[in-house]
């Protein structure tokens, strides 16, 4: 087990804000799910933080009978926010947000990481120091760190920890590089079953998070500024949800990496197509529940936005085409009815250990 991550060793006071935004956000979401929905809860909490490393990782684990533990390793955010500092620099994105650049913006050279599994490795790229830009791009790290760490909470909810312990022998729920010596065909579907659920569990607690920042920019003149290209249209929520969308998209994209061996089908994590998709569509039913939304407009923006992501990866050099084909657009809903297939199939082997209401795992 890593060693926990004081935020006040950060020497950026921007940086360290972001930080400690997505502990308090995520803590706060938490502690309303636990309150009003999660019967088997009682006496048991959920410990936030994160873990002193030079990985990017998050993981889920038990440190007491009733305490538990969800952490994103350090480097997480930073990489994020870096990445996302260099999208928002390329027009096809910022101008589509922001709009031009302030005359008295310069650009500057900043390291990123093209390769998470080689985080050793820097490539130095030109990113504007625009404060629109950079402002929407600290928003959108803060969006999927906190999605990283209720993804982390839904594991231990779904009692995937103890799953964990029981099918593979092991004492944490590891993101990214974890229990890749498993090569069975059996023990992959139920480790991709319960990033599902997980995933799940996010998209249904994330919506507080794009209310939020669509109240934010209703009221506030600073987001209004930033966001000026979206705040000035008709469909505010539906630009917001198809940005953060985009968001998540540029995560798990960024986690798969160039990797030109990678078969989703055999790894823990779906394609990133088809995970935006079933997320999309989880968070669009749980804004519905509110929000009048105009989905066609979501949708079309929402597409747009993985389009240029993906022209930006490319410039970059840091994804593999080969695995964004029209090919795997077109089965992208084939690959979700598998992943629903074998999330039923599997679900019963954690329920005993969730904290969920009985009646979610007939779904």
């Amino acid at each position: 087990m890593s060693k926990s991550f004081d935020t006040n060793l950060l020497k950026d006071p921007t940086l360290k804000k972001l930080y400690d935004y997505v502990l308090v956000r995520s803590r706060n979401i938490y502690n309303v799910f636990a309150d009003v929905y999660l019967e088997k809860s009682k006496n048991k909490d959920i410990q936030i933080e994160y873990a002193f490393s030079t990985k990017f990782q998050a993981s889920a684990s038990k440190k007491s009978k009733h305490l538990y533990c969800v952490n994103m390793h350090s480097p997480v955010l930073l990489l994020m926010r870096s990445l996302f500092d260099c999208l928002m620099t390329f027009d096809e994105i910022g101008l589509e947000i922001c709009g031009k650049t302030s005359t008295s913006s310069t650009f500057n050279s900043l390291p990123i990481i093209p390769d998470i599994r080689n985080i050793s490795q820097k490539k130095y790229v030109k990113v504007t120091s625009d404060l629109d830009r950079t402002f929407v791009s600290s928003i959108l790290t803060d969006f999927v760190g906190t999605f990283m760490m209720l993804h982390e909470i839904g594991h231990v909810v779904s009692g995937h920890v103890e799953s964990c312990k029981t099918y593979f022998n092991e004492d944490q729920v590891l993101e990214i590089f974890g229990l890749l010596k498993h090569k069975k065909l059996k023990k992959i579907q139920l480790r991709q079953s319960m990033e599902f659920d997980a995933d799940m569990i996010a998209a249904r607690l994330i919506p507080q998070y794009i209310e939020q920042l669509y109240s934010k920019t209703l009221e506030d003149k600073r987001y209004q500024k930033a966001f000026k290209n979206i705040y000035n249209t008709n469909y505010l929520l539906e630009e917001l949800t198809a940005l953060s969308l985009a968001a998540l998209f540029t995560l798990f994209v960024y986690m798969v990496g160039s990797d030109k061996d990678v078969e989703c089908e055999k790894s823990f994590h779906p394609h990133p197509l088809s995970r935006c998709q079933y997320i999309k569509d989880g968070i669009i039913q749980t804004l519905k529940e509110k929000h009048s939304l105009n989905q066609e407009i979501l949708i079309e923006r929402y597409l747009t936005h993985i389009d240029q992501v993906l022209i930006c990866f490319d410039r970059l050099g840091m994804y593999n085409p080969i695995l964004f084909s029209d090919t795997y657009f077109d089965n992208a809903d084939k690959d979700i009815e598998r992943i629903f297939k074998i999330t039923r199939e599997n679900r019963k082997l954690c329920e005993k250990w969730s904290w969920l209401p009985a009646k979610e795992w007939t779904k």
